[in-house]
């Protein structure tokens, strides 16, 4: 996702990830706990569609991009959050170019009047308008946070391996880590000695410990370790591609 150039914000409802992007309608249904009906909620949804288009199949077929992003790029990470279970979508207008995101809207808020026997007028609102919704622009900052995304999750840990090579070797690395409303309480990486020094795999291990789980600023700790490295080059880019390697897990 970084590498695209796609944000993440981390919902206060919870449930799984979710793809935006531009044409995406996000539709939110608001109730009590006690009245929420899910499956009626998706009945408005797919009635709103079949009456667009009464032969459109509402199930799927799989989009590159989507696979691609929500696929996790560290595999081994264990929690007791609930799992985020993929989901088959598409693109109505592969289907029908017709079906835009005005149509679509109009559609289920006709529909959501028929359902619950309202007959209120479309009202269209901006999301951004601090006027209208004062201090949106402060919650959505929180959303995007560092703190919430990842200083408020579940407790998490990551048992991984990956392999680095230079021009003469592979070898395999191992990589445990506990991490704790976002802080990384334990990290152990284990390089072969003949690879890579010891004592500079359990330095690079014990200065990660007590920090933010954020590539940021592992970044900023990695540069500042690579600068106390002794005048080495082939040692240096080993411990460069270490470090990449590790925050790229993150």
């Amino acid at each position: 996702m970084r590498q695209r150039g796609i944000p993440l914000a981390r919902r206060r409802s919870g449930g799984g990830t979710v793809f935006h992007d531009l044409g995406n309608v996000n539709l939110t249904f608001f109730s009590s706990k006690k009245n929420y009906d899910r499956h009626r909620n998706l009945h408005v949804v797919t009635s709103a569609l079949k009456g667009l288009r009464p032969d459109l199949d509402v199930r799927a077929t799989d989009r590159t991009l989507l696979s691609a992003v929500l696929k996790p790029t560290c595999q081994g990470i264990k929690s007791n959050a609930t799992a985020s279970v993929p989901s088959p979508v598409k693109n109505l207008l592969d289907e029908d170019p017709t079906l835009d995101t005005d149509t679509i809207m109009k559609a289920v808020a006709s529909q959501y009047n028929t359902e619950f026997g309202f007959s209120s007028p479309i009202t269209y609102v901006d999301p951004s308008d601090e006027q209208f919704l004062p201090g949106i622009q402060k919650m959505a900052d929180e959303l995007l946070s560092w703190e919430w995304t990842f200083g408020k999750t579940p407790n998490f840990s990551i048992c991984t391996s990956f392999e680095m090579k230079d021009d003469t070797s592979v070898c395999k690395v191992t990589l445990n880590m506990d991490i704790k409303k976002g802080i990384i309480d334990y990290c152990n990486i284990d390089v072969p000695s003949d690879w890579l020094p010891l004592e500079l795999s359990r330095e690079f291990s014990s200065h990660l410990i007590g920090r933010q789980f954020c590539p940021y600023e592992t970044s900023v700790l990695a540069a500042k370790l690579l600068g106390t490295i002794p005048p080495n080059e082939k040692l240096g880019r080993k411990m460069y591609d270490l470090c990449k390697s590790v925050i790229f897990m993150m």
